[in-house]
């Protein structure tokens, strides 16, 4: 029996988000361990990645020594453009995750003596890439797994390139589509066949704050679909520093409109700042420091 680990989009970093209260790379360190004693545990040799592996293509040294550390062993992975310079798969050879592949840290498309250990036919498609025609349909499962975002009920921007259900029926040679790039996870099944989005393994962003991240673990013989959630703490995440925002913004807007009195033009420069700081009073500091520039 073969099961597999269905993630992506880890983009594993080490700087903290905005939205973050906690120490996020121990947050990080900690979901990659308890994936590590998970699969251990239930004996499941793959991870299957949908890509976006790290957060910028640029890593450093420390962030790839760090990878090599903290993934669990046996990642097949899509490349994201989160890992390409330039999203481009020509230029990986200067990327975090052209190390990681060159080092056998992690596989970007199953080999042949790897297929027929999983007996699985595993196809990889990369950022940008193409899907590839419809393979000859043979008994053992087939899997895609594939860097594209795709979306489940509604558009979410003007510009996202396909739709998950469409997608399913159009690729119906493959029993497991594994997308990545959308953070928001759902699941789509057609029959047997799955298209299995399981949303980013980090909550980085203040709209994630009520998320809970998780990971899938997916039977290619019974074709069953078990999702487990990350233990996370709800409060890491806040929202306060887009209110603060606001709040700012909104002081800079009352001040501006205050500056919007009509100064009369047979006054002087003083007697219009006299006149407009008895309509609109301020702070006694401000007050003084006027005077003493206009010499009052």
């Amino acid at each position: 029996m073969s099961k597999f680990v269905l993630m992506l989009d880890m983009h594993l970093r080490f700087d903290r988000p905005v939205c973050r209260t906690d120490d996020y790379v121990q947050a990080q360190t900690n979901k990659l361990k308890y994936v590590r004693d998970y699969i251990f545990k239930n004996i499941i040799q793959y991870v299957l990645h949908g890509g976006d592996l790290f957060d910028y293509w640029k890593a450093s040294p420390e962030l790839i020594n760090y990878a090599m550390q903290n993934l669990p062993h046996q990642v097949i992975t899509a490349a994201g453009q989160h890992d390409l310079p330039q999203h481009s798969m020509d230029l990986i050879g200067k990327s975090g995750i052209g190390v990681l592949r060159e080092s056998d840290y992690i596989y970007m498309g199953a080999v042949n003596h790897e297929q027929k250990t999983l007996n699985c036919n595993i196809q990889v498609v990369n950022f940008g890439g193409t899907v590839p025609t419809c393979i000859e349909r043979t008994k053992e499962p087939h899997i895609l797994i594939i860097h594209k975002f795709l979306w489940d009920t509604k558009t979410p921007f003007s510009d996202a390139q396909s739709n998950a259900e469409a997608f399913l029926r159009k690729h119906d040679c493959f029993d497991l589509i594994l997308s990545g790039d959308n953070h928001t996870p759902f699941v789509l099944q057609d029959g047997h066949r799955l298209l299995v989005n399981p949303g980013s393994m980090m909550r980085m962003e203040s709209s994630q704050k009520d998320y809970e991240p998780g990971f899938y673990v997916w039977d290619s013989e019974t074709f069953e679909l078990e999702f487990c959630a990350f233990p996370i703490d709800k409060e890491a995440v806040t929202d306060m520093h887009i209110i603060t925002k606001e709040q700012k913004d909104q002081r800079i807007e009352e001040f501006t409109n205050k500056l919007q009195y009509n100064f009369e033009g047979n006054l002087s420069f003083e007697k219009n700042m006299q006149s407009f700081l008895v309509a609109n009073p301020q702070d006694a500091n401000i007050t003084n420091n006027i005077n003493k520039i206009m010499g009052a």
